[in-house]
């Protein structure tokens, strides 16, 4: 989770959302600031073989402003949430998907097993 979170990506969205790459003007002053903000950002917790019920996770991230520190851990939890909301709504698109090709298959063998009836029944 770690890593989903605080990858490439993810960490240059928080970093451009929370204004911490105002002040970098070249590519390196960016992989700085990045890279300073992956060390500042610490996740725990989550499931464990011993207690897989126990899917709490705790992001800390220390900064000089307490207000940006809000909002750093703010977008790390939001892109956690819709990360884990969209997961679901694939798997939910996908069981859809296949109850339709079931659905459609069986309107197909009634249909036949129908007209399998109407033959028997005019012999």
């Amino acid at each position: 989770m770690r890593q989903a979170l605080i990858g490439g990506p993810e960490l240059q969205k928080v970093a451009e959302e929370t204004d911490l790459l105002a002040g970098a003007l070249t590519v390196r002053d960016k992989q700085e600031v990045l890279e300073k903000l992956r060390k500042a950002i610490d996740i725990s917790g989550g499931i464990s073989r011993e207690n897989p019920s126990a899917g709490v996770f705790t992001i800390t991230y220390k900064n000089y402003s307490r207000g940006k520190s809000l909002q750093v851990v703010d977008r790390l939890l939001n892109a956690f949430v819709e990360g884990a909301l969209g997961g679901k709504r694939q798997g939910s698109e996908q069981a859809e998907q296949f109850l339709a090709s079931q659905i459609s298959d069986y309107k197909r063998r009634l249909s036949s097993a129908e007209e399998s009836l109407a033959e028997f029944k005019k012999r």
